[in-house]
């Protein structure tokens, strides 16, 4: 009776937490045999425990999902922690992570002149908006780049993926795979939530430098 307890036990938490009709239909198979060995007084102590057995292992057993075909597309690597790391690489033009590289090929193609700038303009105000700005453009521009270069790759992994999802044998499997799939769409949807944070701040410079020139003009119209 502790063996049939057990697994009707078992049986009801997982039909609650996650509703996979095939290893739900194997467990209750299983215990509808263990249910006929005790009705028909056949049911030896053993037949039971490799049945309890049997289950343990469907809920139990590992089964690689979490590192299959693994990759990281979210990372920006070496640089890119926070966002004045990412400044200070398009400032010094690149670095060695992933967005570095990038960054490195927009830098080229549109450099920054910050000395030529510092000649004309003799404000500190508008010199510091200038060196800020282009360095948030740059950063804009080369995280947005590399996502986009991801995207496809990520496709192609959660592709993969959902590939799988008739493949599984057990419910601990399905549960496992459930999850990685929802790992990789958290972490794109917080890949996501980068990039909009990052156009927040080129949306703020813009409103800074038009505070700058209205800041530069009153200080022009109090001039005698």
């Amino acid at each position: 009776m502790k063996n049939k307890f057990f697994l009707f036990c078992a049986l009801n938490f997982f039909c609650v937490v996650h509703s996979y009709a095939d290893p739900i239909s194997q467990i209750v198979d299983e215990l509808q045999t263990v249910e006929g060995y005790e009705k028909s007084s056949m049911g030896s102590l053993s037949d039971i425990d490799n049945l309890t057995s049997s289950l343990k292992d469907a809920m139990t057993k590992t089964n690689g999902w979490g590192q299959y075909k693994l990759q990281d597309f979210q990372s920006y690597g070496a640089g890119g922690a926070n966002w004045s790391d990412v400044l200070n690489m398009a400032k010094s033009g690149g670095g060695s992570g992933a967005l570095g590289q990038v960054m490195s090929g927009v830098s080229q193609e549109f450099p920054s002149n910050q000395p030529l700038i510092n000649k004309v303009v003799t404000d500190s105000t508008t010199q510091n908006y200038y060196a800020e700005q282009s360095q948030t453009v740059v950063a804009n521009r080369a995280a947005g780049q590399l996502d986009f270069n991801n995207i496809q790759k990520q496709i192609d992994q959660q592709s993969d993926l959902r590939k799988n999802v008739g493949q599984t044998t057990d419910l601990k499997s399905s549960v496992d795979l459930l999850s990685r799939n929802q790992i990789e769409g958290n972490m794109i949807n917080l890949q996501l939530l980068r990039q909009i944070t990052a156009s927040n701040q080129q949306q703020a410079l813009n409103t800074q430098g038009e505070l700058n020139d209205e800041q530069l003009n009153a200080n022009f119209l109090q001039k005698p």
